[in-house]
């Protein structure tokens, strides 16, 4: 029998989360380094909320906080060997705030049911239909949204091109959105709305520029229906995959064709894929140069700065030179967050990575309604893909933008009692 207080306490973290969900797209779109602040204020309520209720958390919390906390003592011990010993230090002070607040949001959004639940999905439901609507009108209608502040403040208008990049970061988190925010339709309004939604979101998706994130959704879908089919023994081999990429993944992109040399087979790749093969060859070269405890939280942005730019001649110098650039070797981060963790943290920070996501996937394995099962799965490899090609592992919008979708998708936990 649940009391008086419980209910009260329940139904606050619900509104909270409702608040967030309703957010969180909207912001990533038109204000992306928002994501950051939400997320301190949804993680930092949540907290208030259940101390003050003397909420416990369910579930099993202890290898979460183990985890977490053996990443976070790793990462501010890195100070001593770092390049930037002051900048390791601070950062991963912060890096410790985001994981617990993350965990504080994850938690709060398992024990979320009944009325607080439909708050919190309403909410998600919302803020995904006025978030896809945003994306659609500036795509539609040449940023007519983005434009605006500057042409009211009497600024020239920049190029439709320059403005559509600035939905970029909004739709890769659309991309992560989509999923649970159709499980929340089909809860409220059916298989028919939730299909109608869905692929009218899709479209919506497939008209912005970036293509990380639409490789990163329909790679998701796919293991989404994989996991339909095959039920919970796909994902507990996935699990076991997540490791050996994870270990492996210095390896593995040095295995990888060499765009530079002359007649490789990576020439058939876009010119951007081809840009981030030569920054993770660098970077797994800048691994195995530290592979134990590597260069120190946070500081891949310190190996090359702007006056370091090499010139790369794609496909070999001279008459073999099929398109050439000049760029940093590695410029700010790898474009690649387990190479990333390698790099700063090295083996010791992947073997924590890899035990983090072998958690999270035996988690999705426990829940037991299989639609529901498949699609946060499809969820996961979305957002392990964007996290595989795109953005710094330590942005500040990126790591709230994940925590948020976590928490989201965290919500539709209803595991097995055995």
């Amino acid at each position: 029998m649940i009391s008086t207080t419980e209910r009260i306490a329940h139904l606050a973290e619900g509104r909270i989360l409702g608040v967030s969900a309703f957010l969180t797209l909207p912001l990533a779109i038109l204000a992306p380094k928002g994501v950051a602040l939400l997320f301190g204020l949804t993680a930092v309520s949540s907290f208030i909320v259940g101390l003050a209720h003397r909420q416990k958390n369910r579930g099993p919390v202890g290898p979460s906080l183990a985890l977490a906390a053996a990443f976070i003592l790793l990462s501010l011990s890195s100070a001593m060997w770092s390049m930037t010993p002051e900048s390791s230090f601070k950062k991963a002070l912060v890096l410790g705030l985001v994981l617990f607040g993350g965990l504080v949001l994850t938690f709060s959004a398992r024990r979320l049911k009944g009325e607080a639940r439909r708050v919190f999905e309403i909410g998600l439901i919302a803020g995904g239909v006025l978030g896809f609507g945003v994306i659609a009108i500036e795509v539609a209608f040449s940023s007519p949204i983005l434009a605006l502040p500057g042409t009211i403040m009497g600024r020239p208008t920049e190029q439709n091109i320059v403005l559509l990049r600035g939905i970029n970061q909004g739709a890769a988190v659309a991309s992560v959105f989509i999923l649970p925010w159709t499980i929340a339709l089909w809860r409220h309004k059916g298989v028919l709305w939730a299909s109608a939604g869905f692929t009218v979101c899709v479209t919506v998706l497939a008209f912005c520029q970036a293509d990380s994130h639409k490789a990163a959704l329909v790679i998701g879908m796919a293991a989404a229906l994989i996991a339909f089919v095959g039920g919970r023994p796909v994902l507990r081999g996935f699990s076991l995959l997540c490791v050996l990429g994870v270990l492996s993944s210095p390896w593995l992109v040095s295995a990888l064709p060499d765009p530079l040399q002359p007649d490789n087979n990576a020439a058939v790749l876009p010119n951007s894929s081809q840009h981030r093969l030569v920054i993770w060859q660098t970077t797994a070269g800048h691994i195995f140069e530290r592979p134990f405890f590597g260069s120190g939280f946070d500081t891949a942005r310190a190996f090359y700065g702007p006056d370091q730019k090499v010139a790369y001649f794609f496909g070999g110098k001279e008459a073999d030179t099929k398109w050439s650039n000049l760029f940093e070797p590695i410029p700010l981060h790898p474009h690649n967050g387990t190479l990333q963790v390698w790099l700063e943290l090295g083996a010791a920070g992947a073997a924590l990575l890899a035990a983090g996501l072998f958690l999270i996937v035996r988690r999705l394995a426990a829940v037991s309604n299989n639609f529901e099962r498949s699609i946060l799965f499809g969820t996961f490899v979305t957002g392990l893909v964007i996290f595989s090609i795109s953005y710094g592992a330590w942005q500040g919008w990126w790591m709230g933008a994940i925590w948020l979708m976590m928490a989201f998708a965290a919500a539709f936990f209803t595991v097995n009692a055995e």
